[in-house]
């Protein structure tokens, strides 16, 4: 059998070798992927003898089969990974989607929970906030109305005398005393005990011009200076005292000459400050003439308040004072002595008294 097999074998080769044919095994499109069937010939080409090269067939194989298959088996790999890497981030995706969702729902609810609680507690505040404002005015009230009650009580005329006449009813030394004044209480004041029979307020007095007297309407209206030395008592405290009762007003003067002159005006009012401290004077007596009355009874000014009707601020002039057209009386400059009319000196004195 064996034999047979062998010379079937040779005959084969014997034939394709006549046909001077070469054999070739094509692996892939490559050529050099090609097994060749080497064959023995004589010179005359004719075949003595078949062999077959199992050995290049085996290594050309072998060749084809490590080639094919391993760029088979890497394309499949790199199949396999790409579909793996594809669906590992799809389910990473979804599962981080799935997350956030839920981070969502979950921040949602707190943050409901969250405002509700704040919203709560600020109707809370606002609501207690309201109720102690309530309290608080109601405190306030209370405590103003007590407050009024207080001062009513202390500030009643019965606890001060009302003026210097007052006072002079049982002491007779000029000084300063604390005197009642409406809607004010206490409120020291020089009394002058000395001139005409006491019982005088001072309400201006200039003797060594150490007080600067040139000031703005809201420091005349107020006051300023030492109630026992240089000052002025304030036009609204002069307006409360000659509107509470019948008061005259006496203006003393020491001339340079060393001369006593005076001016009495038995009635004597000031204006609110409404009315710019509108003067009010008459009847006239004494020994310096009445200038104030004839050019001076008008609106007071100062440089920061031009009430006198001229075209310029006779203040900034003159100095504050009560203006009328032009003016014949000064007391009140820092640049030039006092004036009344047709005198001049630097001690001088405005006074009031109650009269009734």
């Amino acid at each position: 059998m064996r034999e047979k097999t062998v010379s079937l074998l040779v005959i084969f080769f014997l034939y394709i070798t006549t046909l001077n044919f070469v054999w070739t095994i094509p692996l892939n499109n490559s050529d050099d992927a090609v097994v060749e069937m080497p064959l023995v010939t004589n010179n005359l080409k004719a075949p003595l003898v078949a062999d077959l090269d199992v050995s290049a067939l085996n290594k050309q194989l072998k060749h084809y089969i490590d080639t094919a298959i391993s760029k088979t088996f890497i394309s499949k790999v790199k199949d396999i990974v790409e579909y793996s890497q594809d669906e590992l981030k799809t389910t990473m995706v979804t599962a981080y989607k799935e997350s956030l969702q839920e981070s969502k729902a979950v921040y949602e609810e707190d943050l409901a929970h969250l405002v509700g609680g704040f919203k709560s507690r600020v109707e809370s505040l606002f609501s207690d906030l309201a109720e102690n404002v309530t309290d608080l005015i109601d405190n306030l009230e209370e405590r103003s109305s007590n407050v009024t009650q207080t001062i009513t009580e202390k500030h009643r005329p019965i606890n001060f005398p009302r003026d210097c006449s007052d006072i002079k009813e049982s002491n007779t030394r000029s000084g300063v005393y604390t005197i009642s004044i409406d809607t004010v209480g206490g409120k020291q004041v020089y009394c002058d005990m000395d001139v005409d029979g006491g019982g005088w307020i001072v309400i201006q007095r200039r003797s060594n011009w150490k007080v600067k007297f040139e000031r703005t309407w809201k420091e005349y209206e107020n006051g300023f200076g030492d109630v026992a030395g240089e000052h002025w008592l304030g036009n609204k405290y002069i307006h409360l005292l000659t509107n509470s009762g019948k008061f005259e007003l006496r203006v003393n003067m020491e001339t340079k000459g060393g001369s006593e002159i005076y001016a009495v005006y038995k009635s004597f009012k000031l204006g609110d400050s409404a009315s710019q401290y509108q003067i009010t004077i008459d009847n006239y007596s004494g020994t310096a003439e009445n200038y104030l009355e004839n050019r001076s009874s008008g609106k007071f000014s100062t440089r920061d308040r031009d009430n006198d009707g001229e075209s310029s601020n006779l203040a900034d002039e003159y100095g504050p004072w009560w203006y009328k057209s032009g003016s014949s009386t000064w007391l009140l400059d820092d640049q030039r002595e006092n004036f009344w009319g047709k005198y001049i000196g630097r001690k001088t004195s405005m006074i009031i008294r109650r009269v009734s």
